[in-house]
């Protein structure tokens, strides 16, 4: 029997073709405009994240300007010292830091030092081995959501720690002087430089290191800083700076961060050295570390060099407010001699450059009340609290004139003042009777009724 053959039209076939044809066609389209898209309407969103991803922005901070009294003479100073590094590999794992950190312990010094149960418990788990018996006895729960996908590594660490008791971990004295060194290094970010805080370098110590650099990945000798506040009639009032372990105050990271700081940066915290921070900060150096694709770091570009803080100048010469310390030491000293400052908290003054405002000096003399015991206190000036008393009548005065009650040099009768049920108020040189007064004469003989009920 013979076998039917199918035959096939051509213009069924031609058709066919046609449509598998358009249909690649369309897909090319489709990839053409793809493209186009990408690289034209939306070119800079691809550039940025393929910069991104190949290279790394880092800021290291500068010396930080310095501070004088008003003929030059230093408040404070910056003092240098060669400090350790730790450069940070986005390649380099906890078990690779944790081993450094062991190596790094035979080269330097570390005294007392406070490390927190987190951060023996990381240092525990920096252990690659410790790190995967640990996960592997952790609930499905812990490393599984319900669907069965593996969890977040972040979520997993931080099960595997909730997990360890630190109370047995039992390190000791030169263990935890180990993880004291490790928890510097794991806080600083990838490709960022941080300083590890140990005793201070010595000549042979920075050789040792040095030489023996290759052994310790990442780590380094530099110049930093520390700020000193001299010890001068002002040191008071200089402020305090962060360490760069602290880093910005809590409290005001964002704002900090917004004007371009860094964590790390270290930042005036009170007082002068706060209010003038954006003064004595020092400029930034700029570095931009190039990446391969496999992200191995290629070389590194300087941007910008960094550049120290401007200097600031006071209005305030350190002889004069000693001058006025003096004065005061001398007059309240006389004072508590003749019994009339037993129970006073002291005294303290403020000049002023009449013309301008300018400050010319502000001292203090601190009293312990019921003792002897005289200290020296320009702080006092701006932090303590006074009952105000004569001092405000040459704003009454300035009111008086402002609204009107008086006028001018204007001549008044002083006389005692009295409240029914109370004992007169006198000016001190009207007990025995009224006397004519002027504006300036008033406030030069401070008149108790000039500013009483003549001015508001």
């Amino acid at each position: 029997m013979k076998k039917k053959i199918r035959k096939f039209e051509n213009h069924s076939i031609t058709r066919r073709l046609y449509l598998l044809f358009s249909l690649i066609c369309l897909l090319f389209l489709v990839l053409i405009a793809r493209l186009g898209y990408m690289q034209i309407t939306h070119q800079a969103y691809y550039t940025d994240k393929l910069a991104k991803a190949t290279k790394k922005t880092v800021k290291q901070g500068s010396v930080r300007g310095q501070i004088y009294d008003a003929s030059g003479k230093p408040l404070v100073e910056n003092v240098g010292k060669q400090v350790l590094t730790f450069t940070r590999d986005r390649k380099m794992t906890a078990q690779e830091m944790r081993e450094t950190a062991g190596k790094l312990l035979q080269y330097v010094d570390v005294e007392n030092p406070q490390v927190t149960e987190r951060q023996e418990v990381d240092y525990y788990l920096a252990n690659t081995k410790v790190y995967q018996e640990v996960v592997e006895h952790l609930p499905e729960k812990k490393k599984f959501d319900t669907d069965g996908n593996r969890l977040p590594e972040a979520k997993i660490y931080q099960a595997a720690v909730d997990s360890i008791d630190p109370s047995k971990l039992g390190y000791t004295d030169d263990e935890k002087k180990i993880i004291y060194l490790y928890s510097q290094m794991n806080a600083v970010e990838n490709f960022a430089m941080g300083i590890i805080t140990t005793q201070a370098l010595g000549a042979e110590q920075i050789a040792t290191i040095a030489a023996d650099s290759q052994d310790l990945p990442g780590i380094a000798i530099t110049t930093s800083w520390d700020r000193k506040v001299l010890d001068t009639p002002l040191a008071s009032i200089i402020g305090n700076v962060s360490t760069e372990q602290a880093g910005l105050p809590a409290e005001e990271v964002e704002d900090y961060v917004k004007k371009g700081y860094a964590l790390n940066d270290r930042v005036g915290t009170s007082y002068l050295e706060k209010e003038y921070e954006n003064v004595l900060q020092g400029k930034r150096s700029e570095k931009e570390i190039l990446l391969d694709k496999n992200g191995n770091m290629e070389k590194v570009v300087d941007v910008s060099k960094g550049a120290k803080g401007e200097n600031l100048k006071l209005s305030i010469d350190l002889d004069f407010q000693k001058g006025v310390e003096d004065i005061l030491r001398s007059a309240f000293s006389a004072e508590l001699q003749a019994g009339n400052a037993t129970y006073s908290e002291g005294v303290y003054a403020v000049a002023l450059e009449p013309d301008t405002g300018k400050v010319l000096a502000m001292a203090g003399i601190k009293h312990q009340a019921g003792s002897q015991d005289l200290s020296a206190d320009a702080l006092g000036t701006v932090t303590n609290v006074f009952v105000p008393g004569s001092v405000v009548k040459g704003a009454t005065l300035t009111s008086g004139w402002e609204n009107g009650v008086i006028s001018g040099n204007q001549v008044l009768t002083d006389q005692p003042i009295v409240f029914a049920g109370s004992a007169p108020i006198n000016s001190w040189f009207t007990q025995y009777g009224s006397r004519s007064i002027n504006a300036v004469e008033a406030l030069e003989y401070s008149s108790q009724y000039l500013y009483g009920p003549n001015c508001p």
